[in-house]
């Protein structure tokens, strides 16, 4: 068995620029997409997003990116996580064409990177949000299948 897979990327540092640290931010987004693809293609005991007991719960001074089987045994991720999480879902159990995106925002001096999933209709989705970033647990309600279609 290969053991555990580590990836280090000095993105948003001195070594690359602002502009090549995005573009490879939202390439890793949807790698990790793909491969929550892949492990819900082979593991389809794994509950929907919404179901799963998983909650949002952030990382600090550090991004540990885990994939949705990973996510799902801890109970809790960030937002990569999540919206990959559930970017696959929408593929794999709903054929929906949902893609992985980061927003971007200024805080005083810091840049703040949020992931979230976007619909083939252009709409932003926020599991971090659904699932307790900003609120309490389960205060917020995920889309119905036909709203996501839509």
């Amino acid at each position: 068995m290969m053991p555990r897979v580590i990836f280090t990327a000095k993105l948003f540092s001195k070594d690359l620029s602002v502009p090549a640290s995005e573009r490879a931010l939202k390439s890793l987004l949807r790698t990790l997409t793909g491969i929550n693809v892949l492990i819900l293609n082979e593991h389809p005991e794994i509950p929907d997003i919404f179901k799963a007991g998983v909650r949002y719960k952030p990382e600090h001074h550090t991004e540990h990116w885990q994939d949705c089987l990973t996510t799902w045994r801890l109970g809790h991720g960030d937002c990569e996580d999540l919206a990959s999480w559930y970017c696959a879902q929408l593929r794999v159990r709903h054929g929906i064409k949902a893609v992985p995106t980061a927003t971007v925002r200024q805080l005083g001096q810091r840049t703040i990177y949020h992931a979230l999933v976007k619909l083939p209709n252009g709409k932003l989705v926020d599991p971090s949000r659904m699932l307790g970033m900003g609120s309490s647990p389960g205060t917020m309600t995920p889309y119905n299948i036909s709203e996501v279609e839509g």
